[in-house]
């Protein structure tokens, strides 16, 4: 887990900078080099910080991925709009979600939680909270849940910015027709 939990450190200038270097560097990396081939050593070359500094922020390199792919899902979900339902707008949903990951190709952060299996569990779960429907529980729906894990998955092992108009397509109706199948389940 990322060392500067104090809140006092957050808010220290020197601290943020610190940590967007590092991300940055890490991005960088991961647009030459597979992520298994990314070293602390060559990660603080790229951030031209010493290895001390990276280990004031983070554990490894697996925790610095875990930051990361926290970042990236408060970014995901922060980006998608609650105050339309997933069952009253899928179409919306779909088109939120496909505009964010494509965006999110381009930055490579796709290869980072390409390679990390449990990432697709993880933004599920966010999703979850943010999925609202009246009194809703997503945890109680596994038909739900399927259909967003078979979505997300898919999402998270393709380059999104290079399926056809086709296959977005074919994405988007097997998406909403999911919702709406089991939409009268939860209404």
């Amino acid at each position: 887990m990322t060392k500067n939990n104090n809140s006092e450190q957050k808010k220290d200038l020197r601290v943020i900078k610190t940590e967007e270097a590092i991300k940055h560097s890490f991005y960088n990396l991961v647009k030459e080099v597979s992520i298994e081939k990314i070293s602390v050593k060559a990660l603080c070359e790229e951030a031209k910080i010493n290895k001390s500094t990276f280990y004031a922020h983070y554990d490894s390199i697996y925790d610095l991925m875990q930051a990361l792919e926290d970042d990236f899902i408060t970014y995901l979900t922060d980006q998608i709009v609650s105050d339309v339902s997933l069952f009253d707008n899928p179409e919306y949903y779909f088109d939120q979600i496909m505009e964010i990951m494509q965006e999110s190709q381009k930055r490579h952060v796709l290869r980072l939680v390409q390679s990390n299996n449990t990432f697709t569990e993880h933004l599920q779960d966010a999703l979850g909270k943010k999925i609202t429907y009246y009194n809703f529980d997503f945890t109680n729906h596994t038909e739900l849940a399927l259909i967003l894990q078979i979505f997300f998955q898919g999402l998270c092992q393709t380059e999104c910015c290079k399926l056809s108009e086709s296959d977005i397509i074919y994405l988007k109706k097997f998406f909403c027709t999911g919702i709406n199948a089991i939409k009268d389940d939860f209404i």
